[in-house]
């Protein structure tokens, strides 16, 4: 902090802010450690991220859609452009299936691009997530993925084209299969409860809620869905709702205590407009109703979206 504050000082900018400060500790961290090799997530869009200090050996970049407008931009063009800075001259790309216009921004930088769906083939093959993957060099063995839905095999595509273009720049053989098998990420599709079955999902811009649309329709076309939703005041709460509106069959709407979050009533509203009718309550209230309202039939579930930060508002 005192050599954060002295560089403040000396160079006569606005402060560091809290993400940047982290991001210097965890470089110097992984310095004094030996670590061989990092992955480093942009913190948000990338061109201006405090991670793009770094030249990376590969640049990978996810599917990119709408969101956080107000810092990177309110067309795909423009947010496209944003995370495209985080691609360096001379060193490989690997970029999941995207848009024309999304596409043609990241073409712009020049750098050869390869992408996931071209060079990896990610075939569901038995439940929940038993897959078949196939590269140009590799056939792995079977692989139980722990992450569900159609958007994690389009992650996982992206994840071994990465891995297979590390494994080639360093001369190394990786584990696939295991390291594949034994991920975790809490929030994305996590089941928290069985009885009744509770799905929590951090998913929050529209994008997003049409994956957790796919992903329920895929595991649970049957059942009747009950949510509870959480929102941040700078997220497309209206358009996220929408999107799951079709499946909703009772919601329930709760406060966030966090910047930028909402009153259980505000996202009740931004429910309304959306089409989906929504009770607001207290977190404790909405959750001892919404598990009761589970609980009465079998054929159905619960699922929280709608922030990242439902997981700790409810003490998940």
């Amino acid at each position: 902090i005192e050599a954060m504050e002295a560089a403040d000082a000396t160079t006569a900018c606005r402060p560091a802010t809290f993400f940047e400060i982290s991001t210097a500790i965890a470089y110097q961290y992984f310095a004094d450690e030996g670590v061989n090799v990092a992955v480093i997530e942009t913190g948000m869009g990338g061109r201006w991220d405090a991670t793009n200090v770094v030249i990376p050996l590969i640049s990978v970049i996810t599917h990119i859609d709408i969101d956080h407008t107000n810092f990177l931009g309110d067309t795909i063009e423009q947010i496209a452009a944003e995370k495209a800075g985080v691609i360096k001259p001379g060193r490989p790309v690997v970029s999941a299936p995207q848009s024309d216009a999304a596409m043609a921004e990241l073409r712009k930088t020049g750098a050869p691009i390869v992408v996931s769906s071209e060079a990896v083939s990610v075939m569901k093959t038995g439940e929940p997530q038993k897959l078949k993957i196939e590269t140009h060099s590799r056939n792995l063995p079977p692989v139980h993925l722990p992450l569900l839905g159609e958007c994690q095999r389009e992650n996982c595509a992206v994840a071994v084209a990465a891995l297979e273009m590390l494994s080639d720049l360093l001369d190394i053989e990786l584990d696939f299969k295991n390291g594949l098998e034994s991920v975790e990420w809490d929030a994305r599709f996590q089941v928290v409860e069985t009885e009744p079955l509770v799905i929590l999902d951090g998913a929050h811009n529209p994008s997003a809620g049409r994956a957790l649309a796919r992903t329920l329709k895929e595991l649970y076309p049957r059942r009747r869905i009950g949510f509870i939703f959480g929102f941040l005041d700078d997220k497309e709460s209206v358009e996220f709702a929408r999107e799951l509106r079709p499946l909703v069959a009772k919601a329930w709407t709760i406060p966030i205590d966090a910047p930028r979050g909402t009153s259980a009533e505000h996202s009740a509203a931004k429910c309304a407009v959306a089409g989906v009718v929504a009770e607001s309550a207290e977190a404790s209230t909405a959750w001892n109703a919404a598990r009761a309202w589970a609980t009465e039939d079998p054929d159905r579930l619960l699922v929280i979206t709608g922030s990242l930060y439902l997981k700790q508002t409810l003490g998940l």
